[in-house]
């Protein structure tokens, strides 16, 4: 069997063409248009699989290529002028590392996301199976763990790539997620190119930004999920976001609010931002878009959110724990969570530089990123405060991923903000050169009182001796943490086992198992992983120790499913406890500090 994901590269290939017609319309360089168009093919995809589902045509293989192929030849004219590129040096070459590490942890499945196998790889073959997105699978009673509103971008992708490959193979469906972040890294270079950053200091912005992103990917394990196509989103609409509006930016926006939108359900938030923001950014220059920039903007997101809307109302999907009041409870219960997971060291505590972003407001090319970014962390910490589940447990499970979505482009917004050309920001900055002069480089001095947007440097010159610095430091802090963050988590050591099982490799079932239950954050989670590892050891004959596991899971004392649309007031009338008393009491029970009354 061949070890190349031959589906993966046909795919993109596909991809590439179908979105060809959006990228050239764009004054983007050539690997900022590459960019574009598996962006834009990946949204035509997602719109022509719609489109046969609608007119009752199963997928296959002959149709996907002719459907795409057909969208790239519509869709096909002679390319805008393009500017230069940006040349390549050592922070690509430290990007493409980053990309390959991630890519090998994905495959080997060490960094896989557990959502693969609970939902995202399930509902892929399924619609692989019946050759179209099964709604009617999805609104059985029964199926709300797969979470059925959720938009299928993904699926369908992770589908065509085994349709095209003429089997399931696990290693191409994974490779997507270090695919989006290959794409993401190359998109960092265009905005600070736009923005007068010099040669030295986007290498190393590149770098360093590259190795924070792809160690939280390796350790968070973001390998399985659409996690990589968000944070992709923003970086890939921030030099739209720093041009003036026009049609050319509105198209560009478009393709990656309808991309996001058809990721997942905080995509469609993210995508809703973005248009609005693009629309807010014409309304303040006192003119209402015109017919073409309003079709370019709104044509895309529109189509695939109408959809996505119509079939969750229509199958009833709509997941009730998707739907909420902010309660000032799950506030206090989550806040302390949430200030220990924004310092996870996973992310290296990166993820405190978010409270920068109000700062960003200062400049004027940075306002509509910095907008965007601001709303899409509140709509995070809503849906955190809103929520009818356990917020402890969504802060925890959840924070690191989310984090991916916005991180990466505002990271880059504020070394735009640090390092680019101030008179290209647009607004006067607090930035000090030799002798106490304003500099036309953000926070760093001129170099002989002349402009070095574009001069190359000496790796250690003195002007890039602070960020070579940084890079080298986040270097050797991720060599420091490595042993303690790229443990095996919970998530990972239970599909480990749960594959174990599968396989009937009981002696390597059970240990990883056991593994799993020691990590757990729960003792739900715990109690599973010790019973599951019971199964095993019962398989394998060995009794006694079957029953020592059933006695560490019969310890464990849990909080047994609820119906969280019920209500404290409710439970009282019934003689039940409300839910914070009941999670105390089990908390007590497990420490042996409970006194009955």
């Amino acid at each position: 069997m061949s070890a190349l994901p031959i589906g993966l590269l046909l795919l993109l290939l596909l991809l590439v063409a179908a979105g060809a017609g959006v990228a050239v319309r764009v004054p983007a360089s050539a690997p900022q248009r590459l960019l574009l168009a598996v962006l834009g093919g990946a949204v035509a995809l997602h719109l022509l699989l719609t489109f046969y589902d609608l007119v009752g045509i199963r997928w296959s293989v002959p149709l996907l290529v002719f459907g795409l192929l057909a969208i790239a030849a519509l869709g096909w004219r002679r390319p805008a002028p393009a500017p230069p590129t940006p040349r390549l040096g050592w922070g690509d070459a430290v990007a493409l590392a980053g990309f390959s590490v991630f890519a090998w942890y994905g495959v080997a499945m060490v960094s896989l996301q557990s959502d693969f196998i609970w939902h995202w790889g399930i509902k892929a073959q399924r619609f692989l199976a019946v050759r179209h997105v099964d709604y009617a699978f999805l609104a059985r009673p029964w199926n709300w763990i797969y979470v059925p509103d959720y938009p299928n971008l993904y699926p369908e992708l992770a589908a065509s790539v085994a349709m095209l490959a003429g089997r399931w193979r696990e290693v191409e469906q994974l490779t997507w997620s270090p695919v989006c972040l290959l794409l993401l890294f190359i998109g960092l270079r265009e905005p600070l190119a736009m923005a007068g950053v010099s040669t030295q200091r986007r290498h190393a912005v590149v770098a360093t930004m590259a190795l924070l992103c792809s160690a939280a990917a390796i350790v968070v394990g973001l390998a399985g999920g659409p996690e990589c196509q968000l944070g992709l989103t923003l970086v890939a609409a921030l030099p739209a976001l720093l041009r003036d509006p026009d049609p050319e930016s509105d198209l560009q926006v478009g393709v990656c609010a309808a991309f996001a939108a058809a990721s997942k359900l905080e995509g469609v938030a993210l995508g809703g931002f973005l248009v609005l923001v693009q629309l807010g950014r014409h309304l303040l220059r006192r003119r209402w878009p015109g017919l073409p920039s309003l079709v370019a903007l709104c044509l895309l997101p529109g189509a695939v959110v109408l959809h996505w809307r119509l079939q969750v109302i229509r199958h009833h999907l709509e997941a009730v724990f998707h739907r909420g009041t902010p309660t000032w409870e799950h506030v206090q219960r989550g806040l302390p969570v949430l200030v220990g997971a924004t310092s996870t060291p996973s992310w290296h505590y990166a993820p405190w530089l978010l409270l920068l972003v109000p700062l960003l407001l200062r400049w004027r090319r940075l306002r509509p990123i910095a907008t965007v970014l601001l709303l899409q962390v509140a709509m995070y910490m809503w849906s955190y405060a809103a929520q009818p589940v356990d917020t402890v447990v969504l802060i925890s499970s959840s924070w690191a991923r989310l984090l991916f979505h916005v991180l990466p482009a505002a990271l880059l917004a504020l070394a735009i903000a640090a390092l680019g050309d101030r008179a290209y920001l647009g607004e006067a900055a607090l930035a000090l050169g030799d002798g106490g002069e304003r500099s036309s480089q953000g926070l760093f001095p001129l170099y002989n009182g002349r402009d070095n947007s574009e001069r190359r440097y000496p790796v250690m010159h003195r002007d890039s001796f602070l960020p070579v610095a940084l890079f080298a430091g986040v270097l050797t802090f991720t060599a420091a943490v490595a042993a303690q963050t790229l443990g095996p988590s919970y998530e990972t050591l239970f599909v480990q086992g749960s594959a174990a099982y599968g396989a009937e490799d009981w002696s390597s079932c059970a240990a990883t198992l056991v593994k799993a239950a020691e990590m757990a954050p729960t003792e739900r989670q715990a109690a599973r992983a010790y019973f599951t590892a019971a199964a095993c050891a019962t398989a394998k004959g060995e009794k006694d120790a079957a029953f020592a596991l059933l006695e560490k899971a019969a310890a464990k004392w849990i909080l047994w499913e609820v119906d969280p649309s019920i209500s404290d007031e409710e439970r009282v009338r019934w003689d039940v406890p409300p839910l914070s008393v009941a999670r105390k009491r089990a908390e007590q029970l497990n420490a042996g500090t409970f006194q009955p009354h």
